[in-house]
């Protein structure tokens, strides 16, 4: 396909790996049926009363949520899927532990890392993350 021209790309052609060890090494989280990313921002008003009743804001903090959805993986022995297992690891963590190292992998190969902290949920994780 020549340079601009552009396709849709499917959630499920992506890959999310987590790392535990700096970055040195990636595991895939497997099992995932569903993907989602959006960009957020938070602002602060800064109106004050030489602004003759003008609302003002400014952007203080910048981030990405990152959902990722899919069925709980465990094979004949409990074991769990490695990938699911890691992001676990941070989501049950509190503090620094709590952030770790993910990486998402568009189909044409471009890769977008952060680092972030897990939420579970009941079916799902929500990665809040900078700079993806």
């Amino acid at each position: 396909m020549p340079a601009g021209t552009y396709t849709k790309v499917s959630a499920r052609k992506w890959v999310a790996e987590v790392s535990l060890d700096a970055r040195a090494t990636w595991t895939q989280v497997k099992g995932l049926t569903k993907f989602g990313f959006a960009r957020k921002a938070s602002s602060t008003d800064t109106t004050d009363f030489t602004d003759d009743g003008q609302e003002k804001s400014e952007i203080m903090s910048r981030g990405a949520d990152c959902k990722l959805e899919g069925f709980f993986l465990e094979d004949s022995t409990g074991a769990r899927d490695p990938g699911q297992a890691n992001v676990e690891t941070y989501a049950d963590a509190v503090g620094a532990a709590s952030v770790g190292d993910f990486r998402l992998t568009s189909p044409n190969g471009k890769k977008y890392t952060c680092d972030a902290s897990p939420r579970r949920r009941s079916s799902h994780y929500i990665v809040v993350g900078e700079s993806l």
